[in-house]
């Protein structure tokens, strides 16, 4: 039987905050904090695979930080991340031990380039969700969608292509299915490494006013099964002279 991927152990809870190597307080992450300039947040696990990885792969994925972070696990530097945007660090095979693993996470935020400004919220931590995820030598890395509709917006070309990690053998399969109703609109196959096309009649169309969107699932099909997620909609913004239309509608921008 097949084996689904990503497998994901949270680093979640309470962590350690420490000033000057000196433990102030436990805070929650993920959670954002009032900026102190410098600081450093530990958390300590157990390896969350000790029966052995089977040729598996295994990296840390940060979905979101505020300010500038630098992370190290069981004293290895992993590596920067700057603020809000997602990362993923690969692991090297060895690195985790049975019990007692600790991560580092240290964080600069007044003393930064784009620190504080008047007006503005500011603060520091990790707001998003932080874990370690397994996934098999063959996965997807990423994956770029995009479409095409056609003039009356009663039909929708889509595209996606799929950076795969490792041996490109195996089959891609994408599942789009309706976030509103949960009806599978359409799943199409396609070797892994060829980009994927498929028709979608009568797409829902995003708007402010109706923000219809979709679940897309995008598997890698083999003796293990890696899946990767997003949300996509169908829309197309345009401009007309001055003016900016968005499926086929003026569109008046409010703002300063």
């Amino acid at each position: 039987m097949s084996e689904t991927y990503p497998k994901s152990f949270a680093l979640c809870g309470k962590w350690r905050r420490l000033v000057a190597e000196r433990t102030i307080d436990f805070v929650s992450v993920p959670g954002s904090l009032k900026p102190l300039g410098l600081c450093t947040l530990c958390f300590e696990f157990d390896d969350p695979w000790p029966e052995g990885l089977d040729g598996d792969e295994v990296f840390l994925v940060i979905d979101g930080v505020l300010a500038h972070a630098s992370i190290q696990i069981n004293g290895w530097n992993a590596g920067n991340a700057l603020p809000f945007a997602p990362y993923r660090f690969a692991l090297p095979a060895g690195l985790l031990r049975s019990k007692g693993n600790e991560i580092a996470v240290e964080l600069r935020d007044i003393i930064e380039t784009f620190g504080p400004m008047p007006g503005r919220l500011y603060g520091t931590g990790i707001h998003r969700e932080i874990r370690l995820e397994r996934r098999p030598a063959a996965s997807i890395e990423s994956f770029a969608f995009r479409t095409e509709l056609s003039p009356d917006w009663t039909q929708a070309k889509c595209y996606l292509e799929a950076a795969v990690r490792g041996s490109s053998d195996e089959r891609l399969c994408a599942t789009l299915t309706e976030r509103a109703t949960g009806r599978i609109v359409t799943e199409a196959h396609s070797r892994a490494g060829s980009t994927l096309t498929f028709d979608v009649a009568w797409p829902r169309l995003w708007s402010p006013e109706r923000p219809e969107l979709y679940d897309i699932d995008v598997r890698l099909t083999g003796a293990k099964t890696d899946t990767v997620r997003d949300i996509v909609g169908f829309r197309q913004l345009e401009t007309r002279g001055r003016d900016f239309f968005l499926n086929g509608e003026r569109l008046l921008i409010k703002g300063v």
